[in-house]
């Protein structure tokens, strides 16, 4: 096990700088994931910690080796692939051992590893079979055995459940998180999907356009988030975002109606930059409430069994109504279903609302 330290890590490919000074230290035996957009830079990150791509500056160090010159088979990694990269003639044994074999690793050895990955991984029965008779999730298993028998110091995964159907991803990403608290190796993980990031990681590192947006734990992420970017990155469905303005006691709606429910604290520090400011709002934190500040209309109902969500959009011209281009959505207990056309008012769960710059997009703290 190691950790695994980028320091100012950049990365150009002609004149495009897609990792702008990336500075992020991974601790030893963690699991950590780096999510985002298409394009963010977070699959290029990986292939610069695992050698595939040179860095343009800054240095890489797993543990207290300087690994930023050094070739992949020399950072003793082992990676993980979205494609599974099986060689198709060889069967499973053979396809987790053949790194092994060119290694020079002794045959009983190498066996036993086998052996005890498939264990690990249920493919105790698989090891004669040839990949075109497994299902996708078994091999991607095989991959992840042919990962573990190299009992490398950091783990690395190349979004290796995004060719899976749903089904298959919720069981695998089950297995990946107990498949680490076995062997607690160094892991870093890339997906574009906030789930696989918030179910899997210790810590999650979101970027966006080559930069940090923020790193911290899920809980930091969900419940803290940075900018208005995270807030409505991470999180299904995205976090509701409603302009409002401040005198620094009070929230105040583009109606004039005050809006309860944020702590007054946070409202005079989000004064400081600006009148004017976005608040965010989860929908699980607006409430059905007779009183409530907000007054909406019901759009469309989806029901999801436990839970119904409520697509609503603001009420002009009444108590509470806010811009017209601020569609708002309310997760309810699934036996209270709204019907679309009906109009709802809404309060805040208290100490739950964020405030942000909406030109800058920073939280307001």
């Amino acid at each position: 096990m190691a950790r695994v330290q980028l320091k100012n890590v950049e990365k150009t490919f002609n004149k495009n700088k897609v990792l702008k000074g990336i500075n992020v230290e991974v601790p030893d035996g963690s699991f950590m994931v780096m999510v985002g957009p298409s394009g963010c830079g977070k699959s290029t990150a990986l292939r610069c910690i695992a050698g595939l791509e040179e860095v343009t500056g800054g240095s890489i160090f797993i543990g207290d080796e300087d690994v930023t010159s050094k070739e992949p088979k020399d950072r003793n990694i082992a990676m993980v692939f979205q494609n599974y990269a099986l060689y198709p003639h060889m069967n499973v044994f053979d396809n987790i051992t053949y790194g092994l074999k060119v290694r020079g690793i002794p045959a009983d050895e190498r066996k036993r590893r086998a052996e005890d990955a498939a264990k690990l991984l249920g493919l105790d029965g698989l090891l004669d079979r040839m990949p075109k008779q497994l299902s996708g999730g078994q091999r991607q298993r095989v991959a992840m055995g042919r990962a573990i028998v190299r009992e490398p110091s950091v783990f690395l995964f190349d979004e290796p459940l995004s060719n899976l159907d749903a089904n298959l991803r919720n069981q695998m990403r089950i297995e990946l998180r107990r498949l680490h608290q076995r062997l607690a190796t160094t892991s870093i993980y890339v997906t574009h999907d906030q789930v696989e990031a918030m179910t899997l990681a210790e810590k999650i590192l979101v970027l966006r356009a080559g930069n940090i947006e923020q790193y911290g734990t899920p809980d930091d992420i969900y419940l803290h988030p940075a900018s208005v970017f995270v807030a409505q990155f991470m999180g299904s469905p995205s976090m509701n975002m409603i302009p409002a303005t401040t005198d620094g006691e009070k929230l105040i709606l583009p109606d004039g109606t005050p809006l309860s429910g944020v702590a007054a604290s946070d409202i005079r520090l989000a004064a400081a930059p600006s009148k004017d400011v976005l608040v965010g709002l989860r929908c699980e934190d607006l409430l059905l409430d007779p009183e409530g500040s907000v007054q909406v209309t019901v759009d469309i109902i989806e029901a999801l069994g436990p839970d119904t969500l409520a697509y609503c959009h603001p009420i002009a011209g009444k108590a509470g109504g806010v811009a017209d281009q601020s569609a708002i959505i309310v997760r309810l207990p699934g036996t209270r279903r709204p019907a679309p056309g009906d109009a709802i008012r809404l309060s805040v769960r208290a100490g739950h609302g964020h405030v942000f710059d909406p030109a800058s997009g920073l939280r307001c703290l």
